[in-house]
């Protein structure tokens, strides 16, 4: 949340040297952390963006609960809602940045996960994603 990024920025400024990077977490369901919308996600990049010892890098979106829904068919239609989110979520970023620069060090997006079995589905290709 905005405060925790304050917060977060105060204590870098007191510690000094490069700033810190920090990606925007995505809830993807679970409600343990992360923003739930993309205002909310806007929010967050404009409190990180105001602290001088922080840096935006990018997008995080971990849904390990998907990886265990049995089938296929309910694993994909599972996470398209899911995968929606961050679609939105990172147009909304994007638009609150204006168009990215063509350099490694632009914000990338993460997902987690490491599903092991044929079938698997993340919310995007891997290609898709880019750090």
């Amino acid at each position: 949340n905005p405060d925790n990024a304050r917060a977060i920025g105060a204590a870098a400024a007191v510690a000094g040297g490069k700033p810190m990077q920090l990606v925007i977490d995505v809830d993807p369901g679970a409600h343990r952390t992360g923003v739930t919308s993309p205002e909310a996600a806007v929010a967050l990049l404009h409190a990180i963006r105001a602290e001088p010892a922080l840096r935006y890098t990018g997008v995080q979106f971990y849904c390990g609960r998907g990886q265990h829904i049995a089938t296929f068919v309910e694993r994909q239609a599972g996470m398209a809602e899911r995968a929606a989110l961050v679609r939105e979520v990172s147009a909304a970023l994007a638009a609150a940045r204006g168009p990215p620069a063509p350099r490694r060090s632009d914000p990338c997006a993460a997902p987690g996960g490491a599903p092991g079995y044929e079938g698997s589905v993340t919310p995007a290709r891997s290609s898709s994603w880019s750090c």
